[in-house]
Formats: structure tokens, C-alpha cells, sequence
């Protein structure tokens, strides 16, 4: 895979059987977006969040989110996008942006996630592909639910 990374994942915190959360940057720009998926599930379809690496990801139309890019390459899965919403419950091992982290009915989420995602979009739109880089930062947090 030779894409240059224009985007990378830093998983912070992680709660078991809820959710990932981390941060998402952009090169070139000063955008930084709250991420959430789902917690860490082997990399099942549909429960858990992809494992760490580079993928590419490609512009695609979305029946049901519209515009949006989709993670491709990822072992034994596929349809993984970016889209709106809010905690771990949105995703079925998509990628979630907000524009920070907060609490929503007592648990963590990201908020103003169409706004996240329209700024996401704005930056990464002028592209038909891009590689992504997902790590985990070192000393991640491990929290309670």
C-alpha cells in the first residue's frame, strides 16, 4: 500500500464491552475530531471496532448516511463508514466523529457528530481515496462503564 497517510486514528480510551474512543487528524490541517466504535470484539462484523493499521478509504454514496468514505481492506469485514451519531449503540463497526467527547445519558459519546462529520467531509472531499492510520496510543486508558 503505498498512500501517503492523510488521516490518523489515536485510540485513547477504551471501555470494555461499550466502546473505543479516540482522535481523529487530518494532515495539513488543524481539524481534530473526537472518534467512537465499538469495543474491541476480535474484529467481528458488525460488534467491533477494526484493528489497528493503515487502510484505504474510498469515497462512496451511502443508501442510508449519503456522501461518506468507506474503511476498506479490513480483514474479513466490509462497509465500514464514517457517519453520524453519537456512542458505541450508532455503530456496527462504522467510525463515528464528533466534534469532542462528553456524556450523553450518563455514558460517553461523542457530540455534534453531524457537525464532525460535515467538517470531516469539507477537508477529505477533494479526494476520491485516502489512507487512514489507526494506532492505539500507548498508555491507553482502560475504563469502567
Amino acid at each position: 500500500m503505498n498512500k501517503t497517510v492523510i488521516a490518523t486514528i489515536e485510540r485513547h480510551s477504551y471501555i470494555p464491552g461499550y466502546g473505543t474512543f479516540g482522535e481523529l487528524t487530518i494532515c495539513g490541517t488543524n481539524i481534530k475530531l473526537a472518534t467512537v466504535e465499538r469495543a474491541w470484539e476480535n474484529n467481528q462484523p458488525n460488534i467491533s471496532c477494526i484493528p489497528e493499521g493503515i487502510y484505504i478509504c474510498k469515497k462512496r454514496m451511502s443508501p442510508k448516511f449519503g456522501f461518506t468514505f468507506e474503511v476498506t481492506h479490513v480483514p474479513d469485514r466490509t462497509h465500514i463508514l464514517f457517519h453520524i451519531g453519537n456512542g458505541p449503540d450508532n455503530f456496527q463497526g462504522c467510525i463515528g466523529l464528533g466534534m469532542r467527547l462528553g456524556y450523553m445519558s450518563g455514558l460517553l459519546a461523542v457530540l455534534n457528530s453531524k457537525e464532525a462529520i460535515e467538517q470531516f467531509k469539507d477537508a477529505i472531499s477533494p479526494q476520491e481515496e485516502f489512507a487512514l492510520q489507526i494506532r492505539q496510543v500507548e498508555g491507553a486508558r482502560i475504563c469502567a462503564a
